[in-house]
C-alpha cells in the first residue's frame, strides 16, 4: 500500500477481513483502525473518532472482524476491547475491559471473535479465552497460562472455531491448540509434547 493514495490500504497491516451479507468488505487494520473496501470505487475508507458522536467507533487499532448470525459486525481491538455495530444503524456498542468487575471482559488485545451458537461469542485474547453470553450480557473469562504439559486454558489465542458437535477449537501463536468442551467445561491441549505431537506450536488458522 501507498500512504499518500486514497485508494491504498496504507501499509500491510490488515489482520483480518470479512464480507458481510450485503457484500460490504470490512478490514481490521492495525494502524488505520476499522476500514471498508469499496470494490466499485476501488477505494478504502476508514473511521476516525468523532468527538461529537459518543456512540461511534473509537477502536484505534483493529485485529479481527466478524459478522454474527444477526448480521452485526464485531471488532476486536488492541487496547479498546470489543465493538459491535450493525451497518444499518449509526451507533456502536462498546464492551469495555476490567479485571476487577465480575462479568466484565478481561483485559488484553482481542485477536479472535467467533460465534459458538446464537447466544455465545468466543473471545480469543492474549490473556486467554473468554465466552460472552448475550442473554446475561456477561463474560466468562479464563486466564491462560504459558505451559505445555497440562490441560488448562492457554494464553495468546489467535484463532478459533466451533465444530458441528459444539466443540470449540482454539489456536495459539506459540503454545499449540486447545479443545474446549462446553458441556464438561474442560480443556484439552495439543502441542509438540502431545502424543502424537504437533509439528508446530504456532497455529494461525483452524477450519473444519
Amino acid at each position: 500500500g501507498v500512504l499518500s493514495r486514497n485508494d491504498s490500504i496504507r501499509y500491510n497491516t490488515v489482520y483480518d477481513m470479512t464480507r458481510d451479507q450485503h457484500g460490504r468488505v470490512w478490514l481490521a487494520t492495525y494502524y488505520f483502525r476499522m476500514a471498508e473496501y469499496l470494490p466499485a470505487a476501488n477505494k478504502v475508507v476508514t473511521w476516525d473518532k468523532d468527538p461529537y458522536h459518543p456512540y461511534g467507533f473509537d477502536g484505534n487499532d483493529a485485529l479481527c472482524v466478524y459478522e454474527d448470525r444477526q448480521h452485526n459486525i464485531w471488532v476486536g481491538t488492541v487496547t479498546k476491547g470489543i465493538y459491535r455495530f450493525n451497518p444499518d444503524h449509526v451507533a456502536a456498542r462498546f464492551y469495555s475491559q476490567n479485571d476487577f468487575v465480575p462479568g466484565a471482559q478481561q483485559t488484553g488485545r482481542v485477536s479472535n471473535l467467533f460465534a459458538i451458537d446464537s447466544n455465545t461469542i468466543l473471545v480469543g485474547s492474549e490473556r486467554g479465552p473468554a465466552f460472552y453470553n448475550r442473554r446475561t450480557n456477561r463474560f466468562t473469562n479464563y486466564k491462560g497460562a504459558a505451559v505445555y504439559s497440562v490441560n488448562k486454558p492457554l494464553e495468546m489465542i489467535q484463532c478459533g472455531i466451533s465444530d458441528k458437535s459444539g466443540i470449540v477449537w482454539m489456536g495459539t501463536n506459540r503454545l499449540g491448540m486447545m479443545r474446549y468442551d462446553p458441556l464438561r467445561k474442560t480443556f484439552t491441549c495439543f502441542n509438540r509434547y502431545s502424543n502424537p505431537p504437533l509439528t508446530d506450536d504456532g497455529i494461525t488458522e483452524i477450519v473444519e
